[in-house]
């Protein structure tokens, strides 16, 4: 276990079930992983977990697997009850499932979010966003995330196992720590906020659960095909009815 700043490395499976046990009592949490090409077989190193008071919580699964069962992390990523606020949510589920049988649940996606809010305001096919750019847009207070994306290019390039690398840098951590600090409160409130007003959480939670799905359940990702193929249909039509046939582009 060590401490830097409001982050905790956690490996030790007693330490592990007592900050389980103090993370099941909230209402919400913010969650991110980190990984080695991050996804279905893409082995997932980190567990990154903040709560609304700034503390981040990064659970060393490199270093102890245990974590996730034994060390009852499982219970909160399958919990009904607690919400985990995720951006992107997709490779971080396909990991969870592929490599230890953990199904995610109760996840509010910043990303289907917003595209759903953006789809509301009329626009058809909104593309997905990064961490950085939603945060500015949801969160007037929000602090610029954009060294965060040359910093993940940069390690990306030179270094493609850095996240499998121990000890963690105090640039690790910091990085690691951004990205679960920079979804709540604000986001995640004002987000939650914009669809209550427009009646589109139900469909929010229609679609973050085909995006938890999405390398799990082959139905789950063919209804996502089918859908955006059928607003670039609409949208192809849209244009044939704008112009005459005669028009080249």
């Amino acid at each position: 276990m060590v401490s830097s700043n409001n982050a905790e490395i956690v490996r030790e499976l007693d330490r592990c079930v007592r900050i389980v046990d103090i993370l099941s009592k909230c209402n919400f949490i913010a969650m991110d992983a980190e990984g080695i090409n991050l996804g279905k077989d893409g082995p997932l190193t980190l567990l990154q977990i903040g709560t609304v008071d700034d503390k981040v919580y990064l659970f060393d699964i490199e270093t102890n697997k245990d974590l996730l069962r034994k060390g009852k992390l499982k219970d909160i990523l399958q919990s009904d009850k607690l919400v985990k606020v995720i951006h992107s949510c997709a490779g971080d589920s396909a990991a969870l499932y592929h490599q230890f049988g953990i199904k995610l649940k109760n996840v509010f996606d910043t990303q289907i979010a917003h595209l759903v809010i953006s789809e509301n305001k009329g626009r058809k096919l909104p593309p997905s966003m990064k961490l950085g750019d939603v945060c500015q847009m949801y969160n007037e207070n929000a602090q610029p995330l954009d060294q965060k994306d040359k910093v993940k290019v940069k390690w990306t390039k030179e270094d493609g196992e850095l996240w499998a690398r121990r000890p963690l840098t105090a640039d690790m951590i910091e990085y690691a720590s951004n990205d679960v600090t920079a979804l709540i409160p604000e986001v995640y409130h004002n987000q939650k906020r914009i669809l209550e007003e427009n009646k589109l959480l139900p469909e929010v939670k229609t679609r973050v659960e085909d995006e938890i799905n999405y390398h799990i359940d082959e139905a789950a990702s063919q209804r996502k095909r089918t859908r955006i193929d059928g607003i670039v249909e609409s949208i192809l039509k849209d244009i044939e009815k704008k112009y005459d046939k005669d028009t080249k582009f």
